[in-house]
């Protein structure tokens, strides 16, 4: 006796698309903060830090917050490109593409 299953998966890929660019931000911002921290001899935990490093670390805070949409923008496309090349994912989403353009069709 043959049985015929079929499911469907939806993706949705805005959802996808803003948790990648939240992580990709936050990863970055924490990434930029450690360099600072590293360079001007501070760290968080308050061991060692005198109203210089100070100053330094809210200026950086200030750069980062008021550039966070470009830098969120640069990190995603960069992202996209690192998953393009890879042969699988491009296979993945020309293959989701011509789905799309059939059922548009």
């Amino acid at each position: 006796m043959d049985h015929l299953v079929q499911f469907t998966i939806s993706i949705d890929d805005a959802h996808i698309a803003k948790l990648v660019e939240e992580k990709a931000a936050r990863a970055l911002n924490d990434e930029v903060l450690k360099i600072v921290e590293a360079e001007i001899g501070t760290s968080r935990g308050g061991c060692f830090s005198d109203g210089m490093s100070d100053r330094a670390l809210g200026e950086v805070r200030e750069i980062l917050e008021d550039n966070k949409d470009y830098i969120i923008q640069e990190a995603a496309q960069e992202i996209a490109n690192r998953v393009m090349r890879s042969k699988k994912s491009r296979e993945a989403v020309i293959k989701k593409v011509g789905e799309i353009d059939e059922t548009t069709d």
